[in-house]
């Protein structure tokens, strides 16, 4: 998904997920997903999560390495 982000020049990916949900943010968090803030989305307590990707020109040069 990232890799797609960037092909297609997005900057940054945002996204959310519920207080309980604790799986999902322990897998935001290790996977570089910093947190933005907390608030109330549709009725439910939610944790906002961004994070910066890197420029094409990078993203390239680490698909050489992994083919």
């Amino acid at each position: 998904m990232e890799l797609r982000a960037v092909a297609l020049g997005f900057k940054c990916i945002m996204l959310d997920t519920t207080t309980i949900q604790v799986g999902a943010q322990r897998i935001y968090e290790t996977s570089g997903y910093s947190r933005r803030g907390e608030g109330m989305l549709h009725g439910y307590a939610v944790i906002f999560y961004e994070k910066r990707l890197a420029s094409q020109g990078s993203e390239q040069e680490l698909l050489k390495i992994v083919r």
